[in-house]
Order: structure tokens, then sequence, then C-alpha cells
């Protein structure tokens, strides 16, 4: 899973298994990490053949993947679910 614009908690790492609930951070404000026009986040999954190091293949939040129990399948282009909030 890769987790963009966000100011992360200390002591997390690349590749750390997280369980839900778990503070991971917040999203930049203006000189934050990854700031880019206006706070937002990206989440992506990935599901690759080679451990994430460059065979990736971004996977909609449905099934097993669904957040707190929401899905946000794939339905084309970008900002596909721009708008949405979550409450996991």
């Amino acid at each position: 899973m890769a987790f963009f614009h966000v100011t992360l908690a200390g002591g997390l790492a690349a590749g750390q298994s997280v369980t839900q609930g778990q503070y991971m951070g917040y999203i930049s404000g203006p000189g934050g990490q990854g700031f880019v026009g206006g706070p937002h986040i990206h989440l992506t999954v990935w599901q690759t053949a080679d451990g994430g190091n460059w065979s990736r293949i971004a996977v909609p939040f449905t099934g097993i993947n669904a957040i707190s129990g929401v899905e946000f399948p794939d339905i084309g282009g970008g900002n596909q679910h721009y708008g949405t909030l979550i409450y996991p």
C-alpha cells in the first residue's frame, strides 16, 4: 500500500505492518511533506509479483481491500472519489 501527501507519525518505516485504527500521521498542510496545492491524501493498494519493487498494478479498494466495509471501485479517470469522506 502507498500513502502519499501525509506527515507520517514517528516510528513508522517502509514495509512495516499496521493495524486498523493505528495512528499513522496527518494530512500535510502548507510547507509539509508532499503538500501540493491543497491538503489531500492518496491511498493505493498494489498487487505485485516482485515484492513491490517494480512490478506493481494498482487494485481497487473492493472486497478484502474495502475501507471499513466501504468499497471504492475503479470508475475510471483521475480523482475518482473526489470529496468522499471516510471514517475508518
